[in-house]
């Protein structure tokens, strides 16, 4: 059984998304397992709502 068929319609939840290796990991996640449901743990800094910092996330470069 392929990790993506292990994972086939489950849920993950990822914290540290922001750092450089959580970002890593959720970008790993979305391109290898398409079926999965995944649920990110997300606080407000440096200024920032938790949404700016996830948009972050997906419009910077890597």
């Amino acid at each position: 059984m392929s990790l993506a068929e292990w994972y086939d319609n489950r849920e993950i939840l990822i914290t540290g998304v922001t750092s450089e290796v959580g970002r890593l990991l959720l970008e790993k996640i979305l391109r290898t397992l398409p079926n999965v449901k995944i649920s990110a743990v997300l606080r407000s800094r440096d200024g920032l709502t938790k949404d700016e910092r996830l948009k972050r996330i997906f419009h910077s470069p890597g």
